[in-house]
Formats: structure tokens, C-alpha cells, sequence
């Protein structure tokens, strides 16, 4: 991708073009960028039906306005810039790791005060109200907007932790071992987060895209696909050559526009 310019100024985010000048613009944080094997594989594959990208990334950026770490001051105000500069943009996709973002470690700020945001907490009904807002000004631009929620999150999912060496079945040293999480525990921990996005999505009436629809069966999410090859990198993103092949969920946002 190249450096996102608009009128002399660089945001320091990333653009790639199709064949197509009608653009998708992507905000968030590594869960985020994450898709984007799966994305630049639709363009460089399907370069006349795909829409071009921006993506306004940055690690740890929860896309709210208001909304804090004491390590990440994510600059989610630059989307409006970029889409009132860009009139080619009509997607927009929100999304981050709200299962971890949205449960702990962040806050909403205003008026001088900060409000942990956690569940059940007044700074986790005051984010939600203040992403409810940040959607309708995209609206009110008239975008087409996208809320992507989280992939599963976990240590069991991690593919540092399913190897063993050994020399007990040598020559073969290095073996793997199946790993999965229980959905049902997953959701007892995130599901209010999943299911207060989706609802979210609905009131506004954006489409929401859920990953763990297409990851996970009814009862588990396996850390490995059907050929025995990882889904994820490290506990908290998917692994680029699972996304780059597996990972078409995301394609609606890119094609048919």
C-alpha cells in the first residue's frame, strides 16, 4: 500500500487502488488490518470489480471518538477528514478487538473526567452511545457502513502453544496437537460485547459482519483448519495465509458496490 496524501497533508495510513475509483475505507486497530491478505487478494485477483482501499489503522486504536487508553490515542476523527476529501469513498468499515478493547483497559473521556469502560460500567454505555453517533455521521455523509466484530480471542488459539518437540516418535521431532475454545465459555466472557454490537448494527441500520459465524461450528472455535493448518497467529489475530484463502467473509465489503 502506498501513503494516504490529502492536499499536501500525510496521514500516514495506507491506500492501494483497483481498477475501480469507488473506494472502501477501512478504521481500526491490528484486528483490522489483520483482513488485509484477504482484501489485497481480491484486488490484485479481481481488480475490475473490487473497490480501491484505505486503511486508517493503528494498533490498539479503539474507533471511538472520546474513547482512550493510557497507551493508545487512536485518532479516529481523521475518518471524517478522509471521507469529506474522498468523495469515492462509499463503504466504511469499523471494527477492532472489541472483546478485549471494550472489557477493560480503555475509558471515556470527557469533560475532564475518565470513565473505565467495562462491563456494565457507565463508560461502557457512554462508548457504546458515542460508536452509535460515529456511524450515523457516516451515514449522514451517505456511506454505506459495515460494523466488523471480533474474531475469537484466546490462548488456546495460539500455534506457539499446539507444538511439542520430542524425540520419542523421532524422526519425527515436532508434533501438533488439536486445540480449540468452547464457544459457550467464549460468549460467557464476550457475549454481552458481541451481542450489544449486533444490536447496535440493527438500531442504526448498518450491516454488521460477525467472524465467529464463519470460524466457529455450534459448539466450538478450532485453532486449526480442515488441512491441519493454523487459523490464527498468536492469540489475538488470525493467521495471513488462513485470511488470505479462508477468510471471504470480508469480501462484500470490497465487491458488488
Amino acid at each position: 500500500m502506498k501513503e494516504l496524501k490529502i492536499n499536501g497533508r500525510s496521514y500516514g495510513y495506507g491506500f492501494q487502488n483497483s481498477n475501480n475509483e469507488v473506494t472502501t475505507l477501512f478504521i481500526g486497530d491490528s484486528n483490522v488490518a489483520h483482513y488485509y491478505p484477504r482484501v489485497n487478494e481480491v484486488l490484485t485477483q479481481r481488480p475490475n470489480e473490487s473497490n480501491s482501499i484505505i486503511f486508517l489503522v493503528q494498533h490498539g486504536c479503539l474507533p471511538i471518538p472520546k474513547v482512550f487508553s493510557d497507551v493508545n490515542q487512536c485518532k479516529v476523527m481523521d475518518a471524517l477528514d478522509i471521507i469529506k476529501a474522498n468523495k469515492n469513498i462509499k463503504n466504511v468499515v469499523i471494527g477492532s478487538r472489541w472483546f478485549g478493547h471494550l472489557n477493560g483497559g480503555y475509558y471515556y473521556f470527557s469533560n475532564g473526567k475518565k470513565y473505565p469502560i467495562e462491563r456494565d460500567s457507565i463508560g461502557y454505555r457512554l462508548a457504546l452511545a458515542e460508536l452509535e453517533s460515529f456511524i450515523k455521521n457516516f451515514k449522514l455523509e451517505g456511506k454505506k457502513v459495515f460494523l466488523l466484530l471480533s474474531s475469537p480471542i484466546g490462548e488456546e488459539l495460539d500455534p506457539r502453544l499446539m507444538a511439542t518437540r520430542s524425540l520419542k516418535n523421532f524422526p519425527t521431532i515436532i508434533s501438533v496437537k488439536e486445540s480449540h475454545i468452547n464457544l459457550k465459555s467464549l460468549m460467557s466472557e464476550y457475549g454481552f460485547i458481541r451481542n450489544d454490537l449486533k444490536e447496535l448494527a440493527k438500531s442504526t441500520g448498518i450491516t454488521y459482519i460477525d467472524p465467529v459465524d464463519f470460524l466457529c461450528s455450534e459448539n466450538t472455535c478450532p485453532a486449526m483448519s480442515a488441512d491441519g493448518d493454523p487459523i490464527y497467529s498468536n492469540p489475538n489475530h488470525l493467521n495471513p495465509f488462513f485470511v488470505k484463502k479462508g477468510a471471504s467473509f470480508i469480501d462484500q465489503v470490497l465487491l458488488g458496490n
